[in-house]
């Protein structure tokens, strides 16, 4: 099964994209988990903001094509309400991201940050660098160059973990 893990950005919106095994179980995870392919999608910042939705709409549905996902997973949206345009512009990139999921028909996902941290580290106010800690002791990070891209591999190992009963339950 093929996860992709998405952390939404106008500036830059990380993916990662996890292959799990048939056999998977947590007990040997680093075997059963793969790491296909990161990476972030930055429009030009001098673009409109029209151009940089655009952008990330069509970049975003060739990585759709190119890697096959079995089910994308987009962290929600967290708005801080010192800064209320920031996050409506935030919920458009989900909404541009959720568009082109759709278009080509594959199974959607959402998860808050609260839910993620929960779910990797057993605690939904768990740092960032805890987070960090759980992923570097299963990937070598060295090909997610940025915190985005971590991000996004945070947002598809969550969802593993959460799911992982339902959907390898033998």
């Amino acid at each position: 099964m093929k996860i992709l893990g998405v952390d939404p950005g106008i500036d830059s919106t990380g993916f990662a994209c996890i292959d799990v095994g048939r056999n998977f179980h947590m007990s040997q995870i680093k075997q059963a988990v793969a790491l296909i392919s990161c990476g972030t999608i930055s429009p030009d910042p001098k673009n409109a903001i029209e151009e940089k939705f655009k952008n990330i709409h069509s970049n975003f549905k060739k990585l759709l094509v190119d890697l096959k996902p079995d089910v994308v997973v987009v962290e929600d949206i967290y708005s801080n309400s010192l800064h209320p345009k920031s996050g409506l512009k935030m919920a458009n990139v989900k909404g541009v991201l959720e568009l082109a999921v759709t278009q080509e028909e594959i199974k959607l996902a959402n998860l808050t940050a609260t839910r993620i941290k929960k779910a990797l580290v057993g605690r939904g106010n768990a740092s960032k660098e805890q987070v960090k800690v759980v992923i570097e002791n299963i990937f070598d990070m060295g090909s997610c160059s940025n915190l985005h891209e971590s991000d996004a591999l945070a947002v598809a190992l969550a969802y593993l973990f959460i799911n992982a009963s339902k959907v390898y339950a033998q």
